[in-house]
């Protein structure tokens, strides 16, 4: 799998989040509430993983009000908790089901995200971690 592939299986399951838009593309003008999801660290050969996969990591940065919006505040409280209907971090890990592009992917990990204070917006940041599929020999 490629690791655009997997960037956009990624923002296809957060765009299921009701009222939330998803991209990919890192120079997106930001309409809130949106997430980006960008691309971090890639690591080919990490010990005790099989033959032919790679550890690829994403970065979701959800956008989810004008930094100056008090309800803003209580908003991102939804979209980070671990359940209900607008949470981002149940959307990363529930399967699309047949059309899901991360059928493949072999693990996948999203750490607990963090507010991030002192910008234009409300956000806060997912790091999601994949062991997907590549091409072995």
């Amino acid at each position: 799998m490629l690791i655009g592939e997997f960037l956009d299986g990624l923002a296809a399951r957060i765009a299921t989040v009701d009222g939330l838009t998803a991209t990919t593309n890192p120079f997106a003008e930001v309409v809130v509430p949106m997430v980006s999801v960008t691309d971090g660290d890639v690591t080919y050969h990490e010990a005790m993983v099989p033959g032919g996969l790679y550890r690829v990591e994403a970065i979701v940065t959800l956008y989810v009000s004008a930094a100056d919006d008090p309800q803003g505040h209580y908003e991102s409280r939804v979209f980070r908790s671990n359940c209900g209907p607008k949470s981002v971090a149940r959307a990363i890990e529930r399967s699309l089901g047949a059309m899901d592009i991360l059928a493949d992917v072999m693990s996948l990990k999203v750490d607990t995200s963090n507010p991030v204070n002192g910008g234009p917006f409300i956000a806060a940041v997912f790091d999601v971690s994949a062991h997907i599929p590549g091409e072995s020999d």
